[in-house]
C-alpha cells in the first residue's frame, strides 16, 4: 500500500509548480472504485476546463 502522507510530501517538493491538490477524506480504497470517484471526476473536469483542455 501507498502511505497517504506521501501525497503531502510530493506537494511540498513542488513549491514552484501550481498544484491543484485535493484530499478525499472519505476515500478508503482505490479512489476510482469507491464513492469518492464522483468527486474526483468533477474535480478533474473542472481542472481541464480551467486549463482549456478539450474534454
Amino acid at each position: 500500500m501507498i502511505d497517504a502522507n506521501q501525497a503531502y510530501t510530493l506537494k511540498a517538493a513542488l513549491p514552484q509548480v501550481p498544484v491543484d491538490f485535493h484530499w478525499y477524506a472519505n476515500a478508503r480504497h482505490v479512489i476510482t472504485v469507491n464513492a469518492a470517484h464522483h468527486e474526483l471526476t468533477k474535480d478533474v473536469l473542472n481542472y481541464l476546463k480551467q486549463e482549456e483542455v478539450p474534454v
